[in-house]
């Protein structure tokens, strides 16, 4: 398997946000492409690929025979809870969404083909694995120390380890990518931008609880490309590849610029600006350095172009 080209692609959540921009990328390229996803196929994918609406354990035997049927195969796994505070509200449902599905997902992933034929396996984390007290004078990278300090990241923490056990005991190619703020048309609206996009859809005034944090703001155009340079790469390690990488601009944005900037863009009025209580919230930035110098991905689109957007928006570079 090593050094093969991505030739075919399980997508899980492929109806969500993110995943039905990797499915729509990589059909795109050539890629064939096995959709799966609770809910049927996103509206304008134009049978881009093939799609099951099931949940992963009843799909799992599909998933194997698509898998193995040729080299140069992947599971980009997209499904999942992507709410922190819906983590914290449901911790049960957190950790069998978020760590339950990955264990199903890489024995697929495990079991697919022959020996030394199964498939390669890209698991997006997040940033906030970092926890609230690391040093962060400076653009995170992926030696930083590591704490389940909630529900979220914790269930992500879990995921990553499960993956990397994988890689190291079963030989899967694992590739983990730790994602910073990801926005874009159709994503959450409980994330800082899609609050403020949320008001600005309704006319405005937009406010925020807390203009303070510095975040690191990542068009889901540019981070569906990094998934799938993700996948290439770990399928050129072979196995056992194991690649943790952050996935994110290294730009450091106030939630206080973004309201700005959607306003004037907009043309809505600003709120009273929201001070937060307590210290200043430390910042959180990744480095990207490493994802840059492994697969050439760099991101291609700037907060203020990607606020005016669609998510579905061509990575550039």
């Amino acid at each position: 398997m090593q050094g093969t080209e991505l030739k075919q692609a399980v997508v899980t959540g492929a109806s969500g946000f993110l995943g039905r921009l990797v499915a729509g990328r990589l059909a795109a390229r050539g890629v064939r492409v096995l959709g799966v996803d609770l809910a049927p196929p996103p509206e304008g994918a134009g049978g881009g690929w093939e799609h099951l609406a099931l949940p992963l354990d009843q799909a799992a035997e599909a998933c194997r025979e698509f898998l193995g049927a040729a080299e140069g195969a992947a599971l980009l796994h997209l499904a999942g809870l992507a709410d922190a505070s819906a983590c914290a509200a449901h911790p049960d449902r957190a950790f069998a969404l978020n760590v339950g599905l990955v264990a199903q997902a890489l024995d697929i992933c495990r079991t697919a083909g022959g020996q030394g034929r199964g498939a390669a396996f890209v698991l997006p984390s997040t940033g906030l694995v970092y926890g609230p007290g690391v040093d962060a004078a400076h653009p995170l990278t992926e030696d930083a120390p590591t704490s389940a300090w909630g529900i979220y990241a914790g269930t992500k923490l879990a995921a990553e380890a499960l993956a990397l056990a994988h890689a190291a005991e079963q030989g899967v190619p694992v590739a983990v990518a730790r994602l910073s703020n990801v926005y874009g048309a159709g994503g959450g609206a409980n994330t800082v931008v899609g609050r403020i996009l949320a008001q600005v859809r309704a006319g405005g005034p937009v406010v925020v609880r807390d203009e303070r944090p510095l975040r690191d703001f990542l068009h889901a155009s540019d981070a569906a490309e990094g998934l799938i340079r993700l996948a290439q790469a770990a399928l050129a390690q072979g196995p056992g590849a194991a690649i943790v990488a952050n996935l994110s601009t290294a730009r450091a944005t106030s939630v206080g610029q973004v309201v700005d900037m959607a306003c004037e863009l907009f043309h809505v009025s600003r709120g009273t600006a929201g001070k937060g209580a307590g210290p200043q919230p430390l910042p959180l930035v990744l480095d990207n350095a490493k994802l840059a110098r492994s697969t050439g991905w760099k991101p291609g689109i700037l907060l203020r172009e990607g606020l005016m957007l669609p998510a579905t928006t061509p990575h550039t570079t």
